[in-house]
């Protein structure tokens, strides 16, 4: 299976002449927000695979590297999540078929620590404030874990909550690795210090401050599964992507009681390559 990656001017609302075609299902795209290459996971490629791209693919310095063997640590397996933390030259992989989540230097690849007895980790997000990392994973196969680790590994904080997968064993199949979470049931608010997460119909939030859990049940009659989120750094609010089993909507979810602010049909629309 192939898949046409586009970059698209937002502001102008065109699609710049940087699409390439790659090779395998894409399960994550990251990019370094400092020098702008990218970081895009192919778990069932080759038992899984990651391919550092650079920004521009019309560069004719325009190199691609493929990362699969890490000395020191072996070969990467089903890798579900892939992000910078381009302050200490850094990546941290979600090596879910290893059960860990490793850490390797952005510029040689060298490896630098794991963080083990990870089970499924599926999500990464890095807060810029203090460079720490949470990780979303699994317990078992009805309980979800959110694990803070610090960019020496230490472990800060870890909160269970309830998650449902059919089996923890992984099946190196499209059909299994659309059971996982995405990349983007998590996200982190660096200006309110803030933790946002989701799972089945609920909407998590932590205020790292005052060490607060709000949960909220978004189910409604007709809305009832959750499939991703992102902060608004302006406002602080979460934006949520819900669907009825068919349409899918985006609500808006006020910062501070998690109260619905608004509810939007996405009309799905075709690229034009």
């Amino acid at each position: 299976m192939a898949t046409i990656i586009n970059e698209i001017d937002i502001l102008n609302e065109a699609i710049l002449n940087r699409s390439f075609l790659v090779d395998g299902v894409v399960r994550s795209i990251r990019v370094n927000s400092l020098n702008s290459t990218s970081l895009i996971t192919y778990p069932l490629v080759n038992n899984g695979t990651i391919k550092h791209y650079p920004q521009n693919p019309l560069n004719t310095s325009y190199t691609t590297t493929t990362i699969k063997t890490i000395e020191n640590y072996g070969d990467i397996n089903f890798p579900l999540d892939a992000i910078f933390n381009p302050y200490r030259q850094r990546m941290w992989i979600a090596d879910a078929g290893n059960q860990k989540v490793l850490v390797i230097n952005s510029s040689d690849y060298s490896f630098i620590r794991s963080v083990d007895n990870m089970i499924l980790p599926h999500a990464l997000v890095l807060n810029s404030n203090n460079r720490n990392v949470f990780i979303k994973s699994y317990v078992n196969t009805t309980t979800q874990k959110i694990t803070e680790v610090t960019s020496t590994g230490a472990v800060v904080m870890e909160f269970n909550f309830p998650g449902v997968i059919s089996s923890t064993t992984i099946s190196y199949t499209n059909k299994y690795l659309n059971l996982i979470p995405r990349q983007d049931t998590i996200d982190f608010d660096n200006n309110l210090q803030r933790l946002w997460f989701i799972s089945g119909s609920v909407l998590y939030m932590i205020d790292l401050e005052t060490k607060q859990i709000i949960p909220n049940d978004l189910e409604s009659e007709r809305l009832y599964k959750l499939s991703s989120l992102s902060i608004d750094s302006d406002s602080g609010n979460a934006f949520v992507v819900i669907s009825d089993g068919v349409n899918w909507y985006v609500q808006q979810i006020y910062k501070d009681n998690n109260e619905v602010l608004g509810t939007a049909y996405l009309e799905v629309q075709p690229i034009p390559y």
